[in-house]
C-alpha cells in the first residue's frame, strides 16, 4: 500500500509514526503527541507496543539528529520507540520514573552510554552499570556517560523474568534468564540509553 503525504513540514519518518497511531487508536490525528499518556480515555485506545526504526542511523548526521527528535517527539509511555540500525541501539530514558532495561548479553552491549541530547540532566542515577551513576549531573558542556559497561544483576527466578519481560515489551518466553540483565535509570529529564548490539548473520 503506497499512501501519498504531500506535507513538507513532517519527514518520512514522521509521517509513518503518525500513521501508526492512527491504526492503533482507530481515530485519525494529526499529531501522536495530541493524545496525552495520562489521559485516561485516550489512554483506553492504546495498546503496549513497540515501534523498531530500523537504519536509524545510516547516512546524513542531519538524518540522524531527525530520528533522534521524532523519539523525543512521539514516543509515550504506551507507545515504545526503539532507534537502531547493525551496530546500534538507542532506548529513551523517561523522566521522573524508574526506568528498567532488560538486557539479553549475548547480542546486546556490553559498551553503553547515556546521552543527554534534549538538555540538562539535573540528576540522574543508575543500577547495574561498571560505572554507576549517582545523582549525577549530565549535560554537553559538563558530563555525558559514555564508553560505560552493562553488569547488571542476572534474574533470579521465573515471576522476575516475567516482571521484566512485560515492562520491556518482551514476548520470547524461551530466552536464557541466564543471559539476561537488568538495568535500571532514573532521570529528572529525558534522555537517551546508547548501545552496541551483535545480531547474528542467521536473524
Amino acid at each position: 500500500i503506497i499512501i501519498q503525504d504531500n506535507n513538507q513540514d513532517k519527514n518520512d519518518l514522521e509521517k509513518c509514526l503518525m500513521l501508526v497511531n492512527e491504526l492503533i487508536s482507530n481515530e485519525p490525528t494529526n499529531d501522536l503527541t495530541s493524545c496525552p499518556t495520562n489521559d485516561s480515555t485516550n489512554k483506553a485506545n492504546y495498546k503496549d507496543i513497540s515501534i523498531y526504526i530500523l537504519g536509524a542511523f545510516g547516512g546524513r548526521f542531519d538524518q540522524e539528529m531527525s530520528s533522534f527528535d521524532s523519539l523525543y517527539k512521539y514516543v509515550t509511555l504506551t507507545t515504545n520507540i526503539i532507534l537502531m540500525d547493525d551496530t546500534n541501539i538507542v532506548r529513551y530514558i523517561y523522566p521522573n520514573i524508574p526506568n528498567i532495561y532488560l538486557i539479553n548479553k549475548t547480542i546486546e552491549g556490553p559498551l553503553c552510554g547515556i546521552i543527554p541530547i534534549y538538555g540538562s540532566i539535573d540528576t540522574i542515577t543508575t543500577d547495574g552499570l561498571k560505572w554507576d551513576l549517582h545523582d549525577h549531573k549530565l549535560a554537553f558542556g559538563v558530563l555525558v556517560s559514555t564508553s560505560n559497561e552493562f553488569i547488571g544483576k542476572m534474574i533470579d527466578n521465573k515471576s522476575e523474568i516475567e516482571l521484566y519481560q512485560s515492562i520491556n515489551r518482551i514476548l520470547d518466553g524461551n530466552i536464557d534468564t541466564n543471559l539476561l540483565q537488568i538495568i535500571e535509570i532514573v532521570s529528572s529529564y529525558p534522555a537517551v540509553l546508547t548501545y552496541q548490539i551483535d545480531i547474528p548473520d542467521e536473524l
